[in-house]
């Protein structure tokens, strides 16, 4: 028995389409600084809010502002 094509193209899109997301642990501290930074957003004090990113940097985290929220990982 074989498999039809348009299984096989089924599976091509599945696999071109899944992507393995890795889950990491944010410390509390990176926690505590992106409240911090989301306040001086909310508060336009951009100064302030470049500095903590700057501060998370350091720490070895990206800080990205997207249209969902706020998106923070791991250097790598």
């Amino acid at each position: 028995e074989t498999i039809s094509a348009d299984i096989w193209s089924t599976i091509e899109k599945v696999r071109i389409t899944t992507q393995i997301v890795e889950t990491v642990e944010i410390p509390e501290q990176i926690k505590v600084l992106v409240e911090k930074r989301n306040q001086a957003r909310s508060d336009k004090d951009w100064a302030t809010s470049d500095q903590i990113r700057g501060e998370m940097r350091r720490l070895g985290w990206q800080v990205t502002d997207t249209p969902d929220g706020v998106k923070v990982e791991p250097i790598k």
